[in-house]
């Protein structure tokens, strides 16, 4: 047989790398393996006692686990490395839900797929779908996921409830912007600066009772991975499914300080019943932002007078939960898909794809076969995923600029692009948000692409990119 595997060797490598063994028996694909970890890793010794944990659980026979099914999990470790089982903390011996990768050429973090793990051993755990671009999240749940579940697990989503994006052509704007005029718009941007305070509550959702207390934040991007980006295509695919001559505004924000209140609330009460009528409101209250940022982003382009309301194209949540059917008996339970930081593949619902402020977005349309929507959990990635944490990719470009630091902020705020970044907020965010910071989103579409999952739309540049 051949089979993809996740390959790691925990003593040695951190990051997740695919390999493909051909074997015929158990004799031989211990064989393979052994080989793959003597040729990859040099100190392992012949002698080591190689031990091996297939989708987590300790193997001691492996012509018990064959035959493998294609993206098969195996961790090889030494007798060094192998974990130890403490008496007073017996084995984990609950029986994970069906997890399922969808990368290959991207590389994932080994933390962040333990962390999916042991989601996977949640009560009520149904499947788990990691995505390319999932990477380890705060405590204890990763983000680039997707999970099927028998009940509501509002840890699951997160803080930041409804956080999605939007993408809107701009009024009156065209593709072929010189650069004098981004220079200028640019300006003109980081003086509006869509700080909190500045816009106007003008939706059911942002005035709801419970959205009050957070009407200053209504309008504006938010922080960490969160902006406000004018792109042009770089190249279209499927003619006709968008204007070349246009220039277009994408938008990721979420429900700012109102999800996280929600969340906080949660949190100490435990009422779920609540928790779901304010996720409902959060969901809205956050599309309603991003079209918010849109139309401040569209009048600063039109000299500050008002334009006609923005119109848009997508409209994707990749923060939240939807009911699901378990079968095709309306009698049974709902399932409930929940999304943390996973885009839907809804039928006919393009979504957007984003890498960083210094590659290409690609905007793609999801398949509709059945038999992949399936392994996918309905999701898809949202975006390139974290690389490095803040703290790492900070202390990295500091370093590269030591000498002066007024050079380092120029260079961060143009782009490879000889686009503009607008941060008017903490310049902290020029080094933290750096595209060094991000995963390689060509590798990430290419894995999408490889399981059926999408056919890209168009390839789009960013000119400028508004942070705070």
């Amino acid at each position: 047989m051949r089979t993809r595997f996740d390959f790691v060797h925990c003593d040695n490598q951190r990051a997740v790398r695919p390999l493909v063994l051909t074997y015929d028996d158990a004799e031989s694909l211990a064989l393979a393996m052994k080989a793959e970890a003597l040729g990859r890793f040099k100190h392992i010794k012949k002698s080591a006692n190689v031990r091996f944990y297939v989708n987590g659980t300790l193997v001691q026979d492996l012509a018990d686990e064959l035959p493998f099914p294609d993206g098969t999990r195996v961790v090889i470790y030494d007798k060094a490395s192998a974990p130890a089982v403490s008496a007073r903390e017996p084995a984990d011996t609950s029986v994970p839900a069906p997890t399922t990768f969808l990368h290959a050429e991207t590389v994932v973090d080994e933390d962040a797929i333990q962390q999916l793990y042991r989601v996977a051993k949640l009560p009520g755990m149904v499947a788990c779908v990691g995505m390319p671009d999932l990477h380890l999240g705060s405590g204890a749940y990763p983000v680039g996921a997707a999970f099927v579940a028998s009940r509501i697990i509002p840890e699951l989503v997160g803080s930041d409830i409804g956080c999605g994006m939007t993408l809107f052509p701009l009024p009156g704007v065209s593709s072929d912007l010189t650069d004098r005029q981004l220079q200028r718009l640019s300006q003109a941007l980081g003086q509006d600066g869509f700080q909190p305070g500045e816009a106007t509550v003008d939706t059911p959702a942002s005035q709801h009772p419970l959205a009050a207390a957070h009407a200053r934040n209504f309008g504006t991007i938010g922080g960490g991975n969160h902006f406000a980006e004018l792109q042009v295509i770089h190249e279209l695919l499927e003619p006709g499914a968008l204007d070349t001559s246009a220039a277009y505004l994408l938008v990721h924000s979420g429900s700012r300080t109102l999800g996280e209140a929600v969340a906080a609330q949660f949190k100490a009460d435990g009422d779920l019943q609540a928790y779901c009528e304010a996720h409902k409101l959060c969901v809205t209250w956050a599309s309603d932002n991003r079209r918010k940022i849109g139309q401040r982003f569209a009048d600063v382009c039109s000299g500050g007078s008002p334009t006609e309301p923005v119109q848009t194209i997508l409209d994707i949540t990749h923060n939240s939960y939807v009911p699901v059917s378990p079968s095709e008996n309306p009698q049974d339970s709902p399932h409930y898909l929940h999304r943390k930081g996973a885009a839907p593949m809804d039928a006919g619902q393009l979504v957007a794809i984003p890498g960083s402020r210094g590659t290409y977005t690609y905007i793609v349309r999801p398949s509709t076969d059945a038999e992949v929507l399936a392994r996918c959990a309905c999701s898809i990635a949202h975006g390139a995923g974290r690389a490095m944490s803040r703290g790492k990719v900070t202390a990295l470009l500091k370093g590269r600029y030591r000498s002066r630091r007024s050079d380092a902020v120029e260079a961060l705020q143009r782009t490879p692009f000889d686009g503009y970044v607008v941060c008017p907020g903490r310049v902290e965010v020029l080094y933290e948000e750096a595209p060094e910071a991000y995963k390689d989103i060509e590798l990430v579409i290419r894995d999408l692409v490889a399981v059926g999952a999408i056919s890209v739309v168009a390839v789009m540049k960013p000119l400028i990119t508004c942070k705070m």
